[in-house]
């Protein structure tokens, strides 16, 4: 009986048995947050013509004493396509997508970013790093070379013949 009267009173504090309490608003609001932010790269992973996809989604503290309305959930998704993707169809299937997830009333922010296959640039910009580092390593093989043999010469004009001991 005593055991009973124990729980009863402990859940009507709020804490569990093993003496943790309850999150506050904020850090619920902030666990819920990086979960929905997990669903939606999830369900954006899915979409075709999309190379990556990252999201930041902010979920608003449920205080139920806070005066006026709700603010809405808002939500930054950053979306890698390919250069022959259509970005129209991509951008609506991930506000779609994410309006499933996070509800209609979500304020969305949508970027998208092309991704470039290498091309000519990138190869000159490798060549002339490639011929840098040729040129940096020549110059200082003959940097040696010429210490060497004035270290050499320097030792033959210091030279004086034996000495008396």
């Amino acid at each position: 009986m005593k055991r009973a009267i124990i729980c009863a009173v402990l859940a009507l504090v709020g804490c569990g048995l093993d003496g943790r309490l309850p999150p506050d608003p904020a850090t619920a609001a902030e666990r819920s947050s990086a979960a929905a932010a997990s669903r939606v790269e999830r369900a954006l992973t899915a979409l075709p013509d999309l190379a990556a996809a990252h999201a930041v989604v902010v979920l608003p503290i449920d205080d139920p004493l806070a005066p006026g309305p709700r603010p809405p959930v808002r939500a930054a998704i950053a979306l890698q396509v390919g250069p022959a993707a259509d970005r129209a169809t991509v951008r609506a299937a991930a506000e779609d997508a994410a309006h499933v997830i996070l509800g209609r009333d979500a304020e969305l922010a949508v970027t998208m970013f092309t991704i470039r296959p290498p091309g000519r640039d990138h190869r000159r910009a490798a060549a002339a790093l490639l011929a840098l580092g040729v040129a940096a390593a020549a110059i200082a093989v003959a940097l040696t070379l010429a210490r060497r043999r004035r270290s050499d010469g320097a030792r033959a004009a210091d030279y004086r013949g034996t000495r008396p001991q």
